[in-house]
């Protein structure tokens, strides 16, 4: 036989709030410093192999 089909609890205010502060102060700045990390690792790498050290 076949589940039916729950709604998914409503999220409070409350909880609503603690994620969008949660995200925005501590998640987005952590992927931001891994991106910016990430990108300076490839440009050294590069500079490596291929492009040698800026003049």
């Amino acid at each position: 036989m076949a589940k039916k089909y729950q709604a998914p609890a409503q999220i409070n205010a409350k909880g609503e709030w603690k994620r969008f502060f949660m995200l925005g102060f501590v998640g987005l700045p952590i992927a931001i410093v891994l991106a910016v990390c990430a990108y300076g690792f490839i440009i050294w790498f590069m500079q490596m192999l291929f492009w040698g050290p800026p003049n």
